[in-house]
Parts: structure tokens; sequence; C-alpha cells
């Protein structure tokens, strides 16, 4: 189902389909990329039935082509679509399970430290705990002060510690 083509003017693009249901990994052909903040639920469907998939081959086989291609940006982009919500915990799971570092998008990841689903805390936790960093001394002090609002007796303050520690 996966077939590659050559773009020449851009990186290489993978083409899935199954079932009527398309999904571009790497370069998106213009025509048919998404206005920013507005991805296509059909897109977070397929992403979402590949990595439900009973076939451990093709989920690792999805997920490598998301690492491969760069994804990351992807991801966060379907993150941030309020449409995508309901599905944030598997989201975030395919975040650190594709390998991609989110070092870029720290900030945007500690927010998940407050959300009210601890469920969706925790897998936002492990994204953190698998950035590569280095971060600069300005996001350092901004994720350092968001860390401060999380209360001490918040059930993942522990980990806040590791978090901490990366961050230097």
């Amino acid at each position: 189902m996966t077939k590659k083509n050559e773009n020449p003017e851009l990186k290489p693009v993978y083409h899935i389909s199954e079932n009527f249901s398309s999904v571009f990994l790497g370069a998106v052909p213009e025509h048919l990329r998404v206005e920013e903040k507005n991805v296509d639920q059909g897109l977070t469907q397929t992403i979402l039935s590949f990595l439900e998939a009973r076939n451990n081959d093709l989920k690792q086989e999805f997920l490598a082509a998301l690492r491969n291609n760069n994804a990351g940006e992807l991801l966060v982009l379907m993150l941030q679509t309020k449409a995508h919500a309901k599905h944030t915990k598997e989201l975030l799971v395919t975040c650190w399970e594709t390998g991609i570092d989110f070092s870029p998008w720290i900030e945007f990841f500690v927010e998940y430290l407050f959300h009210k689903d601890p469920a969706i805390a925790i897998e936002a936790i492990t994204v953190i705990e698998e950035m590569a960093g280095p971060f600069s001394p300005e996001i350092i002090t901004k994720v350092n002060a968001r860390l401060a609002d999380l209360p001490q007796n918040h059930t993942f303050y522990p980990l806040v510690a590791s978090i901490r520690r990366k961050l230097g």
C-alpha cells in the first residue's frame, strides 16, 4: 500500500492509501496542503487506523515512515487542531513512539502537563523526556517558569524534576 514517489523539487513523498483514504508523508503536493491549524479529520483517522493496526509490522512501518519524513510538525499541527482533541492521547503516544525529536516544541508539550486527564499528562511527559535538546537559555527560563506553576501535590510533580534536569 505504500508507494514512494520521487519529487525532484521536494523531498520524497510517501503515499499510503487504503479504503479510499490517503495520507502523504513528507512533502505534500501543494494542491493537497491544508491550511495551518486545520488538519483534515480523515488524516487523523488514517493515522489512528495505522496505529491501532493489529499487525505490529504495519504499525512499525507507519511509525518509521512518520519518523523518516520528519512528520513532527504534522503531529504538532494535529494536536493543535481542536477537531482532534478527542485523539490527544493517541497523538501524544504517536509522538514519542516515532522517535522524532520534538525539542523545538517543548513549550507546547509542557502545557499538556496541566491537562485534566492524567493519561494525557503522562504521555506529554514521555514526549518531553525523549527530547534531545539543546534548549536555549530563554526557553529554559520560560519552561521552568511554567513548571513552577505546577502544584507540588500534583500527581506527576516528581516527574517534573526529571524535566528540569533535562533542561540543565
